[in-house]
């Protein structure tokens, strides 16, 4: 079973761990496992599990959570609607999916266009 630890600066939930209280050592990320891997964002965290869902943390600002709406979340909670994700990455306030039938998802903030959708906004949800 595989678990994800997380430590520093925890303002917006980043570690995941139910607080908002920074942390030197590393906590435990709460009610996550079988991941298969991680990435961070600007203030959140991106994980994805062998199942092909995608979970996240932290800031919500911009929507790059994935899950409708703006507020932060300081344990992990899924990204609506999308599974069968096989990579992941988090950009600045932006988030990308790569699911196995080869296309690419994206959600957050978009005013320089970095979601790739042509458009300069936002999405709070894939």
């Amino acid at each position: 079973m595989v678990r994800v630890w997380a430590w520093g600066r925890n303002s917006s939930g980043a570690l995941g761990d139910g607080t908002e209280t920074d942390s030197p050592a590393p906590v435990q990320v709460s009610g996550l496992t079988d991941v298969i891997a991680i990435s961070a964002a600007c203030e959140y965290n991106i994980a994805l599990r062998s199942d092909g869902t995608v979970w996240s943390w932290g800031s919500n600002e911009y929507g790059g959570l994935g899950n409708g709406t703006k507020t932060n979340s300081n344990v992990p909670v899924q990204v609506s609607g999308l599974t069968g994700v096989t990579a992941i990455a988090g950009g600045s306030d932006h988030t990308l999916a790569l699911k196995s039938d080869g296309t690419v998802w994206t959600w957050g903030n978009n005013s320089n266009g970095q979601l790739g959708d042509r458009t300069m906004v936002s999405h709070l949800s894939q």
